[in-house]
């Protein structure tokens, strides 16, 4: 109904065409349909004249996952001698998630030693693209600021993780076990 099960080669000509491509992703039992540039039946007026889905445009409008906001956007460079904008995906702690932990941090900041705060810093679970990197940062600052005014102990920059680690794509969590250890846990 989609078209979303066709060949690499099918979508290239129909986007040639003018023609938008959709993509299921699912993550559990949250899932999302991506439709591309161009005409598509998910586009098209209902006999009501509303659109035919819910749709959403992820340039205008994040897409809000697991504390995720994920925009597509423009690149900050812009190209010279007529050549065609670049386009990016921009992934952030989403705002309502961002004031949480902020909020959380800040409440720490003064009954906290620098040890304990650090390790709070660590254990924050967003995978550290660059605009979450710099609200990471702006965070510790806000943190720093705080413990100043109370004369404590400053956070060095170095308590954040700021390296993003890659995550292995389409491997349980039980795959990764030793299968002789899970025959000694039963017996």
């Amino acid at each position: 109904m989609y078209g979303i099960e066709i060949s690499e080669w099918e979508r290239r000509h129909r986007k040639k065409r003018d023609v938008a491509n959709a993509h299921y992703l699912r993550y559990q039992r949250w899932f999302i349909l991506l439709v591309s540039e161009g005409h598509h039946a998910l586009k098209q007026p209902t006999a009501k004249g509303g659109e035919g889905e819910y749709l959403r445009d992820c340039r205008r409008q994040p897409i809000r996952f697991q504390g995720y906001s994920i925009l597509y956007r423009r690149s900050g460079v812009t190209p010279t001698g007529g050549a065609s904008i670049k386009w990016h995906a921009h992934v952030r702690i989403d705002d309502d998630t961002y004031r949480q932990l902020r909020d959380h941090l800040l409440d720490l900041a003064t009954h906290r030693s620098a040890e304990n705060l650090a390790r709070e810093f660590a254990r924050i679970p967003f995978a550290r693209y660059a605009p979450i990197r710099r609200q990471l940062l702006n965070i510790l600052r806000a943190v720093n600021e705080r413990r100043k005014q109370h004369n404590f102990e400053l956070l060095n920059h170095s308590v954040l993780i700021l390296r993003r680690t890659s995550v292995p794509v389409y491997v349980r969590p039980e795959a990764t076990e030793s299968p002789d250890l899970s025959l000694q846990e039963a017996a």
